[in-house]
Parts: C-alpha cells; sequence; structure tokens
C-alpha cells in the first residue's frame, strides 16, 4: 500500500496580500510555517513517529534532485 504526505499552503488574507506585494517564496514560506503549516518532510516525520511510513521512505520522497 502507499501513504501519501502532503503539503498544504492555505492562502489567508495576509498570504494573499504577500503574493500581490510579490513578497519572496521564502518569506511567504516562513510565515506559512510560523502560522502552523508542516512541509512535506514535517508531515512524513510524523507518519514515521506513528510508525506509518520509515525514514527511507520519507527521505526517498522528500529529497531535492
Amino acid at each position: 500500500g502507499r501513504i501519501g504526505i502532503f503539503e498544504l499552503l492555505t492562502i489567508d488574507d495576509n498570504i494573499r496580500n504577500m503574493i500581490v506585494e510579490r513578497a519572496s517564496l521564502t518569506e511567504i514560506k516562513h510565515y506559512a510555517q510560523r502560522n502552523g503549516m508542516k512541509s512535506l518532510r514535517q508531515d512524513g516525520v510524523i507518519k514515521v513517529v506513528k510508525g506509518i511510513t520509515t525514514v527511507e521512505e520519507v527521505i526517498r520522497a522528500t529529497q531535492i534532485n
């Protein structure tokens, strides 16, 4: 079987304004993470801790090519 890992950016008014003002991707990402967004790797680590997947699979799925 397969299990998904997910990253979801919810666009709130602040992020919408950041996009309109052409904020950098880094600025938007930092804001989102400070406000509860989890990265793909963070979601994967949570699933490793719960015994749903392995560290190796999370690294394989989230490595930068």
